[in-house]
């Protein structure tokens, strides 16, 4: 049987490495693919002038 543990947010985010990496909205994705593949992580906030408006993720790059 499979148990699912619940954890907050923000212990998730605890384990995690600090900081958050962004992208701005006009930006191309493959310099936003690179830029994950630098800071080895799976996805970037996109910030549009200090408003969160989106994430990019190796996903959504992958599915297309």
């Amino acid at each position: 049987m499979l148990r699912v543990q619940r954890q907050t947010a923000r212990n998730i985010l605890a384990e995690k490495r600090p900081g958050i990496y962004t992208a701005r909205p006009g930006r191309l994705v493959f310099d936003a693919l690179r830029d994950m593949a630098e800071h080895n992580v799976g996805a970037l906030v996109v910030v549009d002038g200090g408003d969160v408006v989106g994430v990019i993720s190796e996903r959504d790059y992958a599915r297309r």
